[in-house]
């Protein structure tokens, strides 16, 4: 029967166990949707620019090429000559590293999306302003933390190691306790001199590991300060919870100004690209002016391209700070197409807020049905209301100490106090059993240590196992083997 209890509790810890892998399993899928979300644009970006990167570097080495033949020819002078060398150079060499840096943000989405070394795929681009829209929240700042201290899996991790730390406390408690087998068989003997040849037997047995009650104590102790460290571990996220929301408001906030301003950037060079090239083509300017405006072109485009892609990457890690889930709960089935389908339904949700909203009317369900549900006016009588509300039964441990109820506390909190006062001020009593009761007087400092746990059970338990330590230690309270107890130290 003690095993089956202490395997129960075992159990319930494996299964809380199993649910923080649930939620380090959410946490995973949340990074990779993150990362993703920020590849793919900036894959995007390059594969836009790449197309017109190409023909702009093949168009400024031609005229770094021409340039370089009419200095040789000295129909100029050498300093302009120098000059426009240079000035055609600095561009060449603007093109050559902003072609570094999109060349390797298509192989960083394959990797990913966990395709071979080298393979070739091709994104779906957007077409127009339809396919890049700048994307909102709906929510006050209040209101996203209260989401992010719901919905976080790293909160509830730690409400779940918190819940296994208190089913530690209550498993120590049932090893010190004796454990019961009940047993029953049925028997036969062929042999022809028994008696009786088929009998049944029954019993009951008994074990009690007594070494278990003197550390029982200790353990609890460590048990306590287990729940303690767990308790303000929690709090420490709580609060790195919120501050990151708050910090992901801002970083949003900024990206969506950045990208604003790149944009405006963007179509006012490309303006003035469209009057250039217009000039060149009539001759009015030269070529190093075309490639140029078409440089400032190509590079306020990505600009506003990894500014957007910037702004996307907050806003993945606005939702992950809010703990928000890419995938739904239950899917029918893992294929690819169904998964992308999930995927994005769950995230167009998101995106219109509607899962947000769905998230705050819960949150304001919870406080409502609890202001509609009265309070009990004397505790004699509570009502069916009260009953349910599950955090306020912890109430009565400080109503304990109220005036109309002060025999619990004369038996829970108090119960040896009265013993020492009682064997100093009674001169008649010189028996033995004042000696033995003597050394219990320091244990009213006991109580402190058991509140922090909560439980009269354990402080039971921590004084039988006090009483044992003592027994075992003292040498005084030994009785030799053979020898009669009544007699023993006359």
């Amino acid at each position: 029967m003690l095993d089956f209890g202490v395997s129960y509790i075992r159990a319930k810890q494996m299964a809380d166990k199993a649910l923080m892998a649930d939620e380090q399993r959410r946490k995973v899928v949340q990074n990779i949707i993150q990362d993703v979300r920020y590849s793919y644009w900036r894959a995007v970006a390059a594969e836009h620019l790449l197309t017109r990167l190409e023909p702009l570097t093949r168009r400024t080495e031609a005229a770094l090429a021409d340039a370089r033949r009419l200095e040789g020819s000295r129909v100029r002078e050498p300093m302009a000559d120098l000059q426009y060398q240079r000035a055609l150079l600095s561009t060449l060499e603007r093109l050559k590293a902003l072609r570094r840096d999109l060349v390797a943000a298509k192989a960083q989405l394959a990797a990913l999306m966990s395709l071979p070394p080298g393979s070739d795929f091709q994104l779906v681009m957007p077409k127009d302003e339809r396919d890049t829209p700048v994307p909102h929240i709906e929510a006050k700042l209040p209101q996203m933390e209260e989401v992010a201290l719901v919905n976080r899996p790293e909160l509830a991790q730690a409400a779940y190691q918190n819940r296994i730390s208190r089913a530690e406390t209550y498993r120590i408690l049932l090893e010190m306790l004796p454990g019961f087998n009940l047993g029953i068989s049925g028997n036969f003997d062929s042999n022809k001199y028994t008696v009786n040849h088929a009998w049944a037997s029954y019993g009951v047995n008994m074990a009690w590991n007594l070494l278990t009650l003197a550390s029982t104590p200790e353990r609890l102790d460590v048990a306590a300060s287990d729940q303690k460290m767990l308790e303000m571990k929690r709090a420490a996220l709580s609060m790195a919870v919120m501050a990151q929301v708050n910090v992901g408001a801002l970083r949003f906030d900024q990206a969506q100004d950045e990208y604003t301003t790149a944009s405006d950037q963007a179509d006012v060079e490309h303006r003035i690209f469209s009057q250039t090239y217009a000039a060149g083509r009539s001759r009015q300017v030269g070529e190093l002016s075309v490639i140029q405006a078409e440089a400032d072109d190509v590079f306020s485009t990505l600009r506003k391209d990894t500014a957007y892609a910037n702004l996307q990457n907050a806003y993945g890690a606005m939702l992950v700070s809010l703990g928000a889930d890419p995938m739904p709960e239950v899917v029918n089935d893992y294929k690819l197409p169904t998964l992308t389908q999930a995927i994005h339904a769950n995230l167009v949700s998101w995106a219109d807020g509607s899962a947000l909203q769905r998230v705050l009317a819960t949150l304001n369900a919870a406080p409502a049905a609890t202001a509609a549900a009265p309070a009990p006016e004397a505790p004699a009588a509570p009502t069916p209301a009260a009953k349910a509300e599950g955090p306020k039964l912890a109430e009565p441990i400080d109503a304990a100490a109220a005036p109309k109820t002060p025999e619990p506390v004369k038996a829970v909190e108090v119960p040896k106090a009265p013993e020492p006062v009682a064997a100093a001020a009674a001169p008649k009593a010189p028996e033995p059993v004042a000696a033995v009761d003597a050394p219990k007087a320091p244990e009213p400092a006991k109580p402190d240590q058991t509140a922090e746990v909560g439980d009269p059970v354990v402080k039971a338990v921590r004084k039988v196992g006090d009483f044992f330590y003592r027994t075992v230690t003292d040498n005084s309270h030994v009785v030799p083997l053979g020898e009669d107890p009544m007699h023993h130290g006359s």
